[in-house]
């Protein structure tokens, strides 16, 4: 139970308090996280706010906006910007920061330069919300040690966070994350302070704090990027993506309808797809930026009823639609077939697939499934994925004229894996995860869905000269070839269930649930065997985070592990259906995805 009046002053643990929430209020800044606080002093409630740091997920930092050391504010982002600031042992560091167009967004970004100026880094910062791989982009193109990117990508309206990135712009790795974590737990709120603005927890009369007595000259910088630089910058950033597809002929669709969730995508894609159609078709209440997502049903566009309105776009005459998510770093794909009139939309996976065979079967290289007899196994094109896509890609990639190399979760864990594999790293024609994050060639450290994007029109374009087909007549000419496989994914929310958090119950469950699915499988066995999920990894993957794998015999297997973004468990179903097709295949592995999950949670 919380007191319910702010500590005795004249008290010491009551000063030491005292001391604490002053340095946070100062972090915290004004606006509303200082006025929740403030609230929170008042109803004894805020030593509960003080508690834990925020963690590091997948991407970064991740949480609902708020007043405490758990909330995304002024205080957390600068204090662990900061503590990944120290792990890179560089007096006068450069940073580059940008944020897209979350509420509290700009502020907290322009907060962060000038506090990690005053810590002695020279900043950089973006004067209009961007990308996230263009700040990842601008990271390596100016040569500045480290990226922060201001964003909660496809989380809901009241989250926000933020991405990090190194100086060749992929996402800082395990190390510096676990680094910067251990630094903060073991580091004062006041010593933070002091490093940050440069005040201590000496009070005026009026209880206001005030400036330290140690003089502190910053000895940093911190700037805005003048508009002309960041248009030339953007100039730049689109000529790379076209530079990344320079191997694969242009293409022209006549039309495309495309929707950025109203995030900060729309006008990058416009820049991106110029010249590769007639006109792009926006869904007009999503194509300009709302931090507030108000006209979409969720700014997720793995959810189903977000691309509702990128669905109605498509006729006849534009049979095409593409989603980005509000930080334009993943891409979603949706197809009407003109025969049926249904429309297709495509999973990660499926996208992935695609993606993999048109890289490989590159127009430069004339690689096709008549030339992989004479292709050496080590000369062939590499697809690095994570543990978690479909059981399926290692078949598909051998009809298919790729190798596939898996990692951990979340693409600093791609390309981490990439780097391990040293000069063989410039086989790499695809990196991707599940989650509609993908990027081309070996030099592109982190997803992107502009780049994608464009990628998608000319891969659409190219299977229809050489195959004579769309997108989905694509993936049903590989089925053919290495069998009918569809994955489809469900999540736990971790809310009032105390078990998933416990690694041995979980992994009890899993066991159960594929006991009470085996006999609906055939050649399942009875007792499927639930095992650590770093065995689907290569060996040069290194640390996969915890999770757990189940094989449904040659033809299947459920993957289990905790999201790095939200509260849950994510569950991944992968099943072969020899003799099923499209639809039949992926009703059967929701139906097996329904039956898992019931059994799951009723073990």
């Amino acid at each position: 139970m919380h007191n319910t009046r702010t500590p005795d002053a004249s008290r010491p643990e009551a000063m030491t308090y005292t001391r604490t929430w002053r340095a946070w209020m100062t972090l915290l800044g004004g606006g509303n996280e200082r006025a929740a606080f403030s609230a929170a002093l008042q109803d004894g409630s805020a030593a509960a706010l003080l508690g834990p740091w925020i963690g590091f997920g997948t991407a970064g930092i991740r949480a609902p906006r708020g007043p405490g050391k758990e909330h995304f504010n002024q205080a957390t982002l600068s204090a662990v910007a900061l503590a990944v600031v120290r792990t890179l042992r560089k007096p006068g560091a450069r940073v580059v920061l940008g944020c897209d167009a979350r509420l509290g967004g700009h502020a907290a970004m322009v907060a962060c330069a000038e506090r990690l100026a005053h810590a002695g880094a020279h900043t950089l910062w973006l004067p209009k919300p961007a990308p996230t791989p263009f700040v990842s982009f601008l990271t390596r193109h100016l040569s500045a040690d480290l990226g922060i990117m201001v964003t909660a990508s496809h989380n809901p309206a009241a989250y926000n966070g933020a991405k990090f990135f190194d100086r060749e712009g992929a996402q800082l790795d395990d190390q510096p994350a676990t680094e910067a974590s251990a630094w903060l737990h073991n580091t004062s709120l006041e010593a933070i302070a002091v490093e940050l603005v440069g005040t201590s927890s000496q009070e005026s009369d009026s209880g206001a704090p005030v400036a330290s007595r140690t003089t502190f000259n910053p000895k940093g910088s911190a700037q805005a990027i003048t508009d002309a630089a960041f248009s030339a910058s953007a100039d730049h950033y689109v000529a790379h993506i076209k530079h990344t597809l320079a191997a694969h002929a242009s293409s022209h669709t006549r039309s495309i309808a495309v929707t950025p969730l109203q995030g900060v995508g729309g006008v990058w894609l416009e820049r991106t797809l110029a010249g590769e159609s007639d006109s792009l078709d926006f869904v007009a209440a999503e194509r300009e930026p709302d931090g507030t997502f108000a006209a979409v049903s969720s700014p997720n566009p793995e959810v189903s009823s977000a691309l509702d309105p990128l669905r109605q776009k498509l006729t006849p005459a534009c049979q095409l639609g593409l989603a980005l998510d509000p930080d334009a770093d993943r891409l979603a794909v949706v197809e009407l077939q003109p025969l049926t009139g249904e429309v297709r939309t495509f999973q990660g996976n499926e996208i992935g697939l695609l993606l993999a065979t048109f890289a490989s079967w590159s127009p430069s290289t004339a690689l096709t499934e008549a030339s992989l007899d004479g292709c050496a196994e080590g000369d062939r094109p590499i697809v690095l994925t994570t543990v978690v896509s479909s059981a399926g890609l290692e078949a598909a990639g051998a009809r298919m004229g790729f190798e596939v190399l898996r990692s951990g979760t979340g693409f600093r864990r791609v390309t981490a894996l990439k780097r391990g594999l040293g000069a063989r790293a410039h086989h790499v024609v695809l990196s991707f995860e599940e989650a509609l994050g993908f990027a081309l060639g070996p030099e592109t450290h982190d997803k992107d869905g502009l780049q994608a994007a464009l990628a998608l029109l000319r891969a659409r374009a190219y299977f229809q000269q050489t195959l004579g087909t769309n997108l989905l007549g694509t993936l049903r000419y590989i089925d053919e070839k290495a069998g009918c496989w569809r994955s489809t994914s469900r999540s736990v929310a971790l809310h009032s269930k105390p078990w998933a958090s416990d690694a041995r119950e979980v992994k009890r469950r899993m066991a159960c649930a594929g006991s009470a699915v085996a006999a609906l499988l055939p050649g399942a066995p009875e007792h499927p065997v639930v095992e650590p999920l770093s065995v689907m990894a290569h060996p040069l993957a290194g640390d996969c985070g915890p999770g757990w794998n189940m094989r449904l015999g040659v033809d299947g297997r459920v993957a289990l592990r905790s999201s790095g973004t939200e509260p849950k468990l994510k569950l991944y179903f992968d099943r072969r259906y020899p003799e099923a097709e499209d639809n039949a295949a992926r009703t059967a592995v929701g139906d097996l995805a329904d039956k898992f999950s019931a059994a799951f949670l009723a073990a």
